[in-house]
């Protein structure tokens, strides 16, 4: 396995974090943190991701309904010749949780290859002038090439007791079309983008999926 370690501290306000220690990434592999800032500059990857960038939808699941509408919003997302960057965003209090637990990245079944390329970046925040680290791992994959409907399965088993489960947080990333996808459990999921063209399409296929509370809100940013 290939693995590139970043360590970043970041301020309170998210904003040009200091590098603190740093390997510069090979060629083929994927720079995060660059196509991040140059796309989404002032993002900070967490819960609420809707409502943390100006241009998305928050899409309504539910405990019936995730196991069809999650996977089509996929791969309304992800056509079957994108790629597709899977980041895993975890903390490192999840490793004294119950087995049944896995980062995605070892999330049985989900992937074929075991000499995946994974990189790493480890991240402290100040929260109440207390450091509080966490760590991102991502990969480039075919959208199609890993079982992602397991990896959306294992995200909503997390509330539910049941195996397998997914911990941390897992963000779904085309970077053709610079669009997020972000499932925070069997409830919803959000789509963000840097350009409002590019989810323009999703919206108006699955706009009767939208969450009722936020309804009013996203019509309007795409009337705009």
């Amino acid at each position: 396995m290939v693995t590139s370690l970043v360590k970043m501290r970041f301020f309170a306000n998210y904003q040009r974090p200091a590098i603190t220690l740093g390997i510069v990434l090979s060629s083929h592999l994927f720079d995060l943190t660059t196509y991040l800032s140059e796309n989404f500059p002032s993002l900070t990857l967490g819960g609420g991701l809707f409502y943390r960038w100006p241009v998305g939808i928050r899409f309504a699941l539910g405990i019936e309904a995730f196991r069809e509408r999650a996977p089509k919003l996929y791969e309304a997302v992800f056509a079957p010749e994108d790629a597709c960057v899977i980041i895993s965003q975890n903390w490192p209090e999840e490793s004294l949780l119950h087995q049944r637990h896995f980062p995605v990245f070892s999330l049985p079944g989900v992937f074929d290859s075991e000499q995946m390329p994974v990189q790493r970046l480890e991240i402290t925040t100040q929260e109440n002038d207390e450091p509080k680290p966490f760590f991102l791992q991502w990969t480039e994959r075919p959208a199609r090439s890993f079982r992602y409907v397991a990896v959306l399965e294992g995200i909503a088993n997390a509330d539910h007791v049941q195996s397998p489960s997914v911990s941390g947080r897992v963000y779904f990333l085309n970077p053709a079309s610079a669009v997020i996808v972000h499932m925070y459990d069997d409830r919803g999921l959000d789509m963000i983008a840097a350009r409002t063209e590019a989810i323009l399409p999703v919206y108006e296929a699955f706009k009767d999926w939208v969450l009722d509370f936020d309804r009013e809100r996203i019509a309007q940013s795409f009337s705009k």
